[in-house]
């Protein structure tokens, strides 16, 4: 987060401290990132998280750390979840050092869209968005901020040739050519002990499609991946009708829109 001046990022990462996340502050404890003292930072043992704001310059740097198998099997590791914010933190800030952002004057005649990419996305409703975060498209490595398993991302995005993600009720992923987009899916599709495969939607074989089987209220149930060209797609949905219609919708743009 940009703000005005030093002293306007550090007011608000310690205003992002005291306003702790949830309907139910007593869930959240105080702790600490030892390299960043000023930082402000709390965790949940119930939900094996961690969330820390530290201002560096102009900027507000937040992480948020969440350990999925540590939620499911109910044993959250502190520890780790601090050294993945305490390196972030250090990245993060050594970037901005050099980094210099665009004037807010010339925000508005900077393409929303790239390529197209945007307005082959299936579009979502608010709810049934699968991250809290605003359609755009993304390029290398800006896609990976909207990535939950960024370090395997990184070596997959990069062995595909992915240059650019679109997110909108979904995500769509350009990718080098059309071998890679069918491995894509193939990686989207390599899923834990949590999900078991179910039916792909009528008249997309190609389509594959789980179902989650854990106890996380957080995680949207379905999920389809499929390929076109040099385009690969996720799609997430609550009911099954719904997700094979989204994916069948998504699939027909990318082959009408490439």
């Amino acid at each position: 987060m940009l703000f005005s001046d030093d002293q306007a990022a550090k007011d608000a990462a310690s205003e992002l401290g005291n306003a702790k996340p949830g309907s139910d502050p007593g869930k959240y404890l105080d702790t600490s990132i030892p390299k960043f003292p000023e930082a402000q930072v709390f965790w949940s043992p119930e939900y094996a998280s961690l969330h820390s704001s530290a201002s560096s310059g102009r900027f507000v740097i937040y992480t948020y750390i969440s350990d999925h198998l540590a939620y499911e099997v109910s044993a959250p590791d502190l520890p780790s979840m601090t050294q993945k914010a305490e390196h972030s933190i250090e990245v993060i800030g050594s970037r901005l050092s050099g980094f210099a952002p665009t004037p807010q004057e010339d925000w508005e005649s900077l393409p929303r869209d790239v390529d197209g990419i945007l307005g082959m996305t299936v579009p979502a409703k608010n709810e049934q968005a699968v991250y809290p975060i605003e359609p755009a498209v993304y390029r290398l490595p800006a896609a990976l901020h909207v990535s939950d398993r960024i370090t395997d991302d990184k070596r997959l995005y990069e062995a595909l040739g992915i240059d650019l993600v679109g997110y909108n009720g979904g995500f769509l992923y350009r990718t080098r050519d059309s071998d890679a987009a069918v491995r894509l899916v193939e990686n989207r599709s390599t899923r834990g002990k949590l999900y078991t495969l179910t039916t792909s939607p009528p008249g997309l074989p190609a389509a594959k499609c789980y179902e989650y089987q854990g106890t996380s209220k957080s995680v949207i149930r379905f999920e389809c991946s499929i390929a076109s060209g040099r385009y690969a797609a996720t799609i997430s949905a609550n009911q099954l009708a719904d997700v094979h219609q989204r994916a069948s919708s998504q699939y027909l743009m990318m082959t009408t829109g490439k």
